[in-house]
């Protein structure tokens, strides 16, 4: 690609590669049951408990494409269950594959009472005169979300200035971050590609000077359209992918900066999906 400018001539070498990266998180075998003789027709089920490490990241599935140089990426942490049925008579090995859904935080967290967030900011005219406090109380009505719900900020804010609040936006970030090397330029360090987007985003009235309002706004963890609804990604802290999201409160302030707080919100996955198929095709199978 060449580029003038005046009478200056750039050339532009653009390199187009692809930044990949893999990790095992957890990988446990052992055997249930053995049958040195013969194996009777009939159906059986084999119990078994395991504790998974408390330190495993959620699950996690996203892709975005767009026509940007550098914007396709796709991303996944996920888990399974397989079982195996080994034969010795020379027949394969019959296997059943199931997904796990593993959240990225610990069943005493969604016990816990949503926290309550304060700020008290001063309202400056022109940022040096005086005009009186604003003070923020925000929570989220749960800890935690499921992808597709409805999450309500209740919110009451006290405006003790002499300054009216005309507006004020409540937006939910997105913070996705990939960790990966490009075997094509022989990276030997793996580079971090951050991608910050607003996935929802309203607008809402203010506040006159010298009063309190409270309200429950309501924001839906999905992008819905007339043709398809996209629920929103979890949460998750894993080496190669972390995702957060925050909600951002900016209320607009004339002649001032603007009031901001942010609220931490934890969205986790979709609950697992029993597949009964898989165990007919067993039993099918055995018979």
């Amino acid at each position: 690609m060449t580029t003038e400018h005046g009478d200056n001539r750039e050339d532009v070498r653009m390199h187009h590669g692809k930044r990949c990266a893999k990790k095992e998180l957890l990988q446990v075998e052992f055997r249930l049951i053995e049958y040195p003789g013969e194996f009777h027709i009939g159906c059986y089920s084999y119990p078994f408990k395991y504790t998974l490490p408390s330190n495993l990241p959620g699950v996690f599935f996203h892709k975005h494409a767009d026509q940007k140089p550098g914007s396709n990426w796709e991303a996944c942490v996920k888990y399974f269950i397989k079982a195996e049925l080994e034969i010795t008579d020379g027949s394969n090995s019959l296997v059943c594959e199931e997904p796990l859904v593993i959240y990225g935080h610990s069943a005493a967290t969604e016990e816990k009472p949503p926290e309550m967030y304060r700020s008290t900011d001063s309202v400056k005219t022109f940022c040096c005169i005086p005009r009186g406090d604003v003070s923020i109380k925000a929570s989220l009505s749960q800890v935690t979300y499921g992808a597709g719900d409805k999450a309500f900020v209740q919110l009451e804010i006290a405006n003790n200035s002499a300054v009216e609040i005309r507006s004020f936006v409540m937006k939910v970030i997105r913070v996705i971050k990939l960790l990966g090397k490009d075997p094509s330029r022989n990276e030997e360090q793996s580079k971090v590609h951050c991608v910050v987007d607003t996935v929802a985003q309203s607008f809402h009235r203010g506040c006159k000077n010298n009063s309190i309002v409270s309200s429950g706004i309501p924001i839906q963890l999905a992008q819905v359209s007339d043709t398809e609804t996209l629920l929103f990604p979890p949460s998750t802290r894993a080496t190669t992918v972390s995702c957060h999201y925050v909600v951002d409160l900016d209320m607009y302030v004339p002649w001032a900066p603007a009031i901001e707080m942010h609220i931490p919100l934890l969205i986790k996955p979709c609950k697992n999906i029993v597949v009964c198929v898989a165990m007919v095709m067993w039993l099918w199978y055995i018979h």
